[in-house]
């Protein structure tokens, strides 16, 4: 279906040939990345978005690596987060954020935490946090347990 209503910024970026409309078909979704990270090396996760231009924001020490004013352009965005109450309380003010623009937005959660089921959890939470923005759409990304440098993304009914 496409969408009628654009914000301005969109709109702008559109006619600078800076960027595709929003409902264009050409990128892979989150959802189609998500199937394709279990076992990869983190390294190899963040080589992996950078090919796609998807921005990944870390917010492990709870202050985005990157301004915010990054992301408002995408419509794709990765946030690396973890178990922490600061980093998940950064996370929902970036969905927040996020909201107020009319776009469709995919934010997909790379969550480090002490365990699978945990990062789980975790995402449960935010993902019915988010859901009150029927523009913003939330995927579990996978899980980096702590000490671990290897993504663990198995498919789950979250």
């Amino acid at each position: 279906m496409h969408k009628v209503v654009h914000d301005q910024a969109s709109g702008l970026r559109n006619l600078m040939c800076l960027g595709q409309p929003m409902d264009s078909k050409t990128e892979p979704s989150l959802e189609d990345l998500h199937r394709q990270i279990d076992g990869l090396g983190f390294m190899s996760f963040e080589a992996k978005l950078d090919l796609l231009n998807i921005p990944m924001i870390s917010l492990l020490d709870s202050k985005p690596q990157r301004a915010p004013l990054d992301i408002l352009n995408a419509n794709r965005i990765v946030l690396h987060i973890n178990q922490s109450s600061e980093s998940i309380k950064a996370a929902y003010a970036i969905v927040k954020l996020l909201s107020k623009s009319l776009e469709d937005r995919e934010l997909g959660f790379l969550i480090q935490a002490s365990s699978e089921t945990k990062s789980k959890i975790i995402f449960h939470n935010i993902k019915m946090a988010a859901n009150a923005f029927d523009h913003i759409h939330s995927t579990y990304l996978g899980c980096l347990v702590t000490g671990n440098t290897y993504i663990s993304a198995h498919n789950s009914d979250i």
